[in-house]
């Protein structure tokens, strides 16, 4: 899973944001207001490291 404090340290807050909307629009994901960045981040991450098919060795 991608890191969300290392991410946050070279995009910044507003570069990580604006990932995060990028791939809930794409995706079509709504969150509560109350979501923390950091909760949709480990949110979204979960969700497509469980969507991505298996690497081949």
């Amino acid at each position: 899973m991608l890191d969300f404090h290392k991410y946050l340290m070279r995009y910044g807050e507003f570069g990580v944001q604006a990932i995060i909307e990028r791939i809930e629009r794409n995706e079509g994901i709504r969150f509560s207001a109350q979501a923390t960045l950091e909760d949709r981040w480990t949110a979204l991450m979960r969700e497509s490291s469980l969507q991505s098919p298996p690497l081949a060795a």
